[in-house]
């Protein structure tokens, strides 16, 4: 029997609904060609400009995508007739904390949130709190979870896994012990390369300066392998623990006797500027009387007059990071019937400043 066709006001809204009800039982696939106008216009018997209203009505709730010259097309993840929806376990910076801390923090969620944008994907953030109250009504019609490891404890790693849905992990800088999708940095590349020229110098030791947190014990250790790797060995390195910003300065001080003609590494750019001037009045000059290099490149981030002091730094692309793992996430989503366990690793690059290696000063992000 055929449909009989509603009054003008309403057929294109009758067109999309029948295009829309395709998508939704999947006989309009992610990315296949939807009808073109014309197409609409002759098979429906009305004019292009209702035919017209229906594609527009379908872009407007994000299920077709109209590229000029090529035609329409089923937007990518749409499942089920609708945007895939991703939770986002990830809190922002408080609002006392610094200004750098909150910038550098900041940028994994927003670059996330940018990535599912990006895809086509709708997103919730989520406050910890849901996940310690298990409030499943927050949870219901996710269709995976972005975590941050902070995240997962002991009394929220049982409900995540009760939840049933893909779960991958990112902002770790070392693999952690949950089988879930994770995204982590590859410490060893930049590593490699700065102990590289180290042994060129014929570096007579080492200062190592870390966080006791875990992204920065990840960071220490990585750090000593890649030393010993080129050659140096446990009593050519002084490692100094720093359990907060604070005792950057005096950690400086307490060492000012010990740094001359090393090279020094800060596991956190957090210590840096601190360090370099409680030197700097002992007339120690960064540079000449030690080389000095740092993990993270805050002054890529940050506006200059924040942080001025340019050094030679370990980093890795928080943006690139999210990224990864919103696809790894999407992976998972649309593939739930092939549940996997995977670690991703991504390069991280070394930037050769005045602080040391003064030879190969001018060779930024080193290849």
């Amino acid at each position: 029997m055929t449909k009989k066709m509603p009054l003008h006001g309403q057929k294109s809204r009758f067109i999309a609904a029948e295009l829309r009800n395709k998508i939704r039982r999947g006989k309009l696939l992610p990315g296949t060609p939807v009808m073109s106008a014309p197409e609409i216009a002759k098979k429906y018997g009305v004019c292009l400009m209702t035919a017209h209203r229906a594609l527009d009505i379908l872009e407007e709730e994000s299920l077709i995508v109209r590229i000029k010259g090529s035609g329409s097309f089923v937007n990518k993840n749409i499942f089920g007739g609708r945007k895939l929806i991703f939770g986002i376990g990830d809190s922002f910076c408080p609002q006392d904390d610094t200004v750098i801390r909150k910038t550098l923090l900041n940028s994994f969620p927003e670059s996330a949130l940018k990535a599912l944008k990006k895809a086509n994907c709708s997103y919730r953030i989520l406050h910890f709190s849901s996940f310690v109250e298990q409030d499943k009504e927050m949870f219901a019609d996710l269709d995976g979870l972005l975590l941050a490891p902070g995240f997962l404890e002991d009394k929220t790693k049982d409900f995540i896994s009760s939840l049933n849905i893909p779960v991958v992990l990112y902002r770790a800088e070392l693999e952690l012990p949950y089988p879930f999708p994770q995204v982590i940095p590859d410490h060893s590349v930049a590593m490699d390369k700065l102990f590289a020229l180290a042994a060129k110098e014929q570096i007579p030791g080492i200062v190592v300066f870390h966080p006791s947190h875990d992204n920065g014990t990840a960071r220490f250790e990585a750090f000593v392998t890649a030393a010993k790797k080129a050659g140096f060995s446990g009593e050519n390195i002084t490692a100094i623990a720093l359990d907060s910003v604070s005792e950057a300065r005096n950690a400086a001080l307490e060492t000012a006797g010990i740094i001359r003609g090393k090279l020094l590494f800060s596991c956190s750019d957090f210590f840096t500027a601190d360090m370099i001037s409680a030197w700097a009045e002992q007339d120690l000059i960064c540079g000449e009387d030690y080389l000095f290099a740092s993990y993270d490149n805050l002054l890529a981030i940050l506006p200059e007059p924040l942080l001025p002091l340019g050094i030679t730094s370990i980093d890795y692309s928080r943006s690139g990071a999210a990224a990864m793992a919103v696809r790894l996430l999407i992976q998972s989503a649309v593939n739930r019937e092939k549940q996997f366990y995977q670690t991703v690793k991504f390069p991280t690059r070394l930037s050769i400043r005045e602080s040391a290696f003064l030879q190969y000063k001018y060779t930024e992000n080193l290849q």
